[in-house]
């Protein structure tokens, strides 16, 4: 079985999810400029989502501190936890919930299991392939997807 996705431009969304330990390093700028010239490019939207996952390293002043390096470097965002959006929020600390419910529901659709405290995803028995638009052709096995 083969699943073709054609990406209309106009769809396009792209984030950076830059964790609020410390200031924005040099790799979280460097994706970040990626992704928000390709939405600006394409007439898409790119998205500040603050990965609030790591709560013994969290500082509460680094967000604000996400906000001012991203901003220094002339980058803006058309969504995020201080301008709303759509899809809010944009912290998955405040999502923990909706997430319990969807693993729930992978599971009992037989389309996910637990295993360690994990939740793992079955392999759905098809290769997965797309055309990327810098690589190439790319395909993921089946056996390869556990």
């Amino acid at each position: 079985m083969r699943v073709r996705i054609k990406l209309d431009m106009a769809d396009v969304r792209t984030r950076i999810a830059p964790s609020p330990t410390g200031f924005v390093h040099v790799g979280s700028a460097f994706g970040a400029l990626f992704n928000w010239a390709f939405a600006r490019k394409n007439g898409g939207t790119f998205i500040l989502r603050v990965d609030d996952t790591d709560r013994k390293r969290h500082v509460e002043e680094a967000e604000t501190a996400i906000y001012e390096g991203l901003s220094w470097l002339g980058l803006d965002w058309d969504e995020g936890p201080d301008k709303g959006g759509e899809f809010a929020p944009y912290r998955p600390s405040e999502k923990l919930q909706r997430y319990k419910e969807i693993a729930k529901d992978l599971i009992e659709k037989g389309l996910a299991y637990e295993k360690e405290g994990a939740i793992m995803f079955k392999s759905p028995g098809y290769d997965f392939e797309w055309d990327d638009a810098i690589r190439g052709k790319i395909t993921f096995p089946a056996s390869e997807v556990k």
